[in-house]
């Protein structure tokens, strides 16, 4: 129970969210997140595959039986070459890649300047 917990707070803190912007995200209540990181509360099966999704990993990374996380650096041509990726069934074209990054970043700014506000 312990390894859900800590991973979950490390992939809070890695997108640079609090407990109430990943709450809102996923649609829980912020104890909620707040129980799981600190280990009072055990995810169940749909809240598990919630948490999963939203931060692109496996439920077993998320679980702490993999210790490898999947990484893809978008912004690394070799790495993106290696995937067909899709949205809607059909195939992401190199310059909606780069407008979909720019807007990751110019989020994370935001974000950024609004929590050193």
């Amino acid at each position: 129970m312990s390894n859900i917990g800590t991973r979950i707070k490390e992939l809070r803190q890695e997108r640079g969210l609090s407990h109430d912007e990943l709450a809102a995200e996923i649609k829980f209540a912020k104890s909620i997140i707040w129980g799981y990181e600190m280990n009072k509360k055990e995810p169940g099966p749909n809240h598990l595959k919630r948490i999963a999704d939203y931060f692109n990993v496996s439920l077993e990374y998320l679980q702490g039986r993999d210790s490898k996380q999947a990484v893809l650096n978008l912004q690394n041509k070799r790495d993106v070459g290696q995937f067909k990726l899709l949205v809607d069934n059909v195939e992401v074209k190199e310059d909606e890649l780069l407008e979909a990054v720019t807007y990751i970043k110019t989020r994370r700014m935001l974000q950024e300047d609004k929590r050193n506000a």
